[in-house]
């Protein structure tokens, strides 16, 4: 019998699709941070301007109501 292979499923080889979406927004939040220099105090705008950012590139128009009055 064949040895499976026991690598998690969360693991660098799996796709992105299947990772957690709040990774990909924790991700961008840190990297808007560290475009400021890393000032603090402003985590909930980098949190939310990297919500919008991936929302647009996924496509979903999560970002819709961001624009309307």
């Amino acid at each position: 019998m064949a040895k499976r292979n026991s690598a998690s499923p969360l693991s660098a080889e799996a796709p992105t699709a299947t990772a957690d979406p709040s990774e990909h927004v924790s991700r961008r939040a840190y990297d808007l941070f560290l475009a400021r220099g890393g000032e603090h105090g402003r985590d909930l705008e980098d949190w939310m301007q990297a919500e919008r950012e991936l929302a647009a590139a996924s496509g979903n128009g999560a970002d819709r109501n961001a624009t309307e009055p």
